[in-house]
C-alpha cells in the first residue's frame, strides 16, 4: 500500500524542517535535503506503522500541493507500507547492514 502525503519543508538557521500536515506533530530536520527527506519518510513510516499497530485505519491523504499555502517548498511524499488492507505485515522491508568496523 502507498500513501502520498503532501510535506512542508522551510529553512532554518543552521538546519531544514519538514512536517507533514496530515499528520499531526509529525516531522523532522536534516543538514541537507537529502537527509531531511530520509528522516522525515521515516517519522511518517513510523507514524503510519503505529497507527496500523493499533488497529485503527490508515485513511488515505486529501491534501494536495494547492491546498499548501504561504510556507517554503511542498511535494508529495509517497510513502510505501508493508501492510496488507490496514495491518501490518510480519515482514518488514530489509536494509543492508552497515559494514562492521574491523571486519
Amino acid at each position: 500500500m502507498t500513501r502520498r502525503y503532501v510535506v512542508v519543508y522551510e529553512n532554518g538557521q543552521n538546519h531544514l524542517s519538514g512536517y507533514a500536515p496530515e499528520l499531526p506533530g509529525c516531522g523532522s530536520i536534516g543538514r541537507s535535503m537529502e537527509e531531511l527527506r530520509e528522516n522525515l519518510y521515516d517519522e511518517i513510516l513510523m507514524r503510519l506503522k503505529r497507527i496500523a499497530c493499533s488497529g485503527r485505519r490508515i485513511s488515505e491523504p486529501t491534501m494536495g500541493l494547492d491546498d499548501v499555502q504561504g510556507c517554503g517548498y511542498a511535494e508529495l511524499m509517497a510513502v510505501k507500507l508493508s501492510i496488507g488492507g490496514d495491518r501490518l505485515s510480519p515482514y518488514e522491508m530489509v536494509r543492508p547492514c552497515p559494514a562492521r568496523a574491523g571486519a
